[in-house]
């Protein structure tokens, strides 16, 4: 008897391949049907087989005539159909071929885990990825110098980057007078005088604010009794909150005293401006020994990075009164408070 099933095909691989591939493959399944040469898959063309012998997920490489392709979806035991990625045969794939997984890549996988999934995290060649996040290593650094979207501090890190910034920075301080100030006795802002906070008295172990007293920043003319509130980003979010307290030179009189919170850049040929909200009145009708007065405000104040330092000073000013009386801060009720956020 002449054998009819003899094919013309030439073989891509040699016979000792052949059985390499299918001595490294364990059985999955068989197709049920015939695909030709040129047909084209989609992600939702099944492909007829028999019943799975165990479930496969998506990313699952298998193997059909030698040829490998790629699992599209997940698909349950005993399933008798399947989906690949998008693809265009290039070799027919024949009634009853055999599917098969390759063992050689399962053991690569199992030692050296390179692709696939592992708790549902998808797996390459460089890390592990979920929700588009992928991580590719650890970071062991206290400050979190270094920190990217890729990678995971050590719990060693966390715990020491917690302990040092927990609360927030401290970096704060009040500064009080310890000598008085005294208004002009011509009316108006043009004539303020700047309120003297020269000694600091309750201060965080370490601040970047500081007053500058009696001689000014860096000897510039015009800035006495100035402060800065950092000395080296010049950057930062500050809170700045004030009380003063005035007494008149001249008895049973009405004064109406300004107050006020400005702002220099550190250099020749900068003025000072006021910042707005900081304005604040006192309007002292007091009689006889009786002539307090006293008034409070406060400030969030957002440091920009700046080409010069920037300078602060709060200054008061008599507006109107008694053409010589003058007002005097007392020393017991003026201060300043402020604190970095």
């Amino acid at each position: 008897m002449i054998p009819t099933n003899i094919t013309t095909n030439i073989p891509s691989k040699t016979a000792s391949q052949y059985y390499q591939e299918r001595d490294n493959a364990f059985y999955l399944t068989q197709i049920a049907t015939n695909y030709d040469e040129g047909d084209v898959f989609t992600i939702e063309t099944p492909i007829v087989c028999r019943p799975l012998a165990f479930a496969i997920t998506a990313g699952t490489k298998i193997i059909v005539n030698g040829v490998e392709l790629e699992i599209y979806a997940d698909a349950a035991a005993s399933a008798t159909q399947f989906f690949i990625t998008a693809t265009t045969l290039e070799s027919p794939i024949d009634f009853a071929s055999i599917v098969s997984i390759n063992q050689k890549n399962l053991f690569l996988q199992y030692q050296r885990k390179t692709e696939g999934q592992i708790a549902g995290f998808d797996i390459d060649t460089d890390g592990i990825a979920k929700g588009g996040v992928e991580i590719t290593g650890w970071l062991d650094s206290d400050t979190m110098a270094g920190a990217t979207a890729n990678n995971v501090p050590t719990a060693e890190s966390v715990k020491a980057y917690v302990d040092t910034n927990a609360g927030g920075t401290s970096n704060y301080i009040m500064a009080t007078c310890s000598t008085t100030a005294l208004t002009s006795a011509s009316d108006g802002i043009a004539n303020a005088v700047v309120i003297p906070f020269d000694t600091t008295s309750v201060s965080s172990d370490t601040t970047t604010i500081t007053l500058y007293g009696a001689a000014g920043y860096e000897s510039l003319s015009g800035t006495g009794y100035s402060f800065k509130l950092d000395t080296n980003s010049r950057t930062g979010k500050y809170h700045i909150d004030w009380n003063v307290s005035v007494n008149t030179s001249v008895v049973n009189n009405r004064y109406l005293i300004g107050i006020t919170l400005q702002s220099m850049l550190a250099q020749e040929g900068e003025t000072w401006e006021e910042l707005s909200p900081s304005r604040t009145w006192i309007y002292n009708r007091g009689t006889g020994g009786n002539r307090y007065g006293s008034a409070g405000n406060s400030i969030y104040y957002n440091l920009d990075t700046d080409v010069n330092e920037r300078i602060f000073r709060l200054v008061f000013w008599k507006e109107d009164g008694n053409a010589s009386g003058k007002n005097i801060t007392t020393n017991d009720g003026v201060s300043i408070k402020i604190k970095q956020l």
